[in-house]
């Protein structure tokens, strides 16, 4: 899922891989590689660490920067390639004291040892802030890794963030949390699952105090379910029905009730399948104007 410039949340912090800024050679002058510093400066997430901002200001010196104008191409977007590359300079996590040992990475990084190297020592040194994961380049890692163990831990591990704008893993669930807070869940169908329940309860959904469970099996309808859901709202309120736990004119009556209140209803074959309906719900409801 990618942020909308507007609503993003911001409850993470990107450290920069110096492999975006330091392009090799002429490389460093091509139009792709500003515009996607131009990209890279509109993600306030992203920050450079202050071993990775002297990487990149030590290369930039080759070209005379800051006390030369650079020669940038094509010169109508010079204003605009120099304005991406001060607003990325100038963000910078401010490290807070730094362990002994630089943080190295499982897999490993295969760019530039040295810019590997401030990026580790970066980790090392921000561990005050809330970083989730690293503003990266596809040359900086093997094509298939998608987030990387710190040695030694912390962190534990980080995200890699090759696209601006890509929300990370952890600011999903953040987002998924905010969204059930103000929510209750009501389930009818089969028994409850205590392994089901935890998973809703203290995994990403959060629900804990906020979700009831009818019991029913095919055999025998639910009780209660009009007393139970005759007060639901549809501002707060989410049904969802296990059919296969249940019998086909009692799911059939379940749907029939939140459809009266006014509240969305689900629908899962397993209780195993509860959480992934609800997060599709929060992906749904998040695409709507407004929310």
């Amino acid at each position: 899922m990618r942020f909308a410039p507007n609503s993003m949340r911001q409850i993470m912090r990107l450290l920069i891989d110096p492999g975006i800024l330091v392009a090799p050679g002429e490389r460093a002058l091509h139009q792709r590689y500003w515009e996607r510093l131009v990209d890279w400066s509109l993600d306030s997430r992203a920050y450079l660490g202050e071993h990775s901002q002297k990487r990149v200001l030590d290369s930039f010196a080759e070209y005379g920067y800051p006390h030369n104008e650079l020669n940038l191409h094509p010169p109508a977007l010079r204003g605009a390639f120099s304005r991406a590359l001060n607003i990325v300079l100038s963000r910078v996590a401010q490290l807070n004291g730094e362990d002994a040992e630089v943080r190295s990475f499982a897999p490993p990084y295969r760019g530039d040892y040295e810019h590997g190297r401030a990026l580790g020592r970066d980790v090392a040194g921000t561990l005050h802030l809330p970083i989730g994961g690293i503003a990266t380049v596809v040359d900086s890692w093997d094509d298939e890794v998608t987030q990387v163990d710190c040695v030694p831990s912390p962190p534990a591990e980080l995200h890699l963030c090759r696209e601006p704008g890509l929300q990370l893993p952890a600011e999903f669930d953040a987002a998924v949390a905010a969204f059930f807070s103000t929510r209750r869940v009501h389930i009818v169908g089969g028994r409850p699952e205590e392994r089901v329940v935890r998973r809703i309860e203290e995994g990403p959904l959060a629900l804990a105090g906020r979700l009831s469970w009818i019991p029913s099996e095919k055999n025998k309808p639910p009780r209660g379910l009009d007393r139970s859901w005759s007060g639901l709202s549809p501002d707060i309120d989410v049904t969802v029905c296990i059919t296969g736990r249940i019998g086909h004119a009692a799911s059939g009556k379940a749907a029939t009730v939140a459809m009266s209140r006014g509240v969305a209803h689900l629908k899962v074959e397993s209780a195993n399948g509860i959480e992934s309906a609800l997060i599709g719900y929060f992906r749904a409801r998040s695409l709507e104007p407004g929310e």
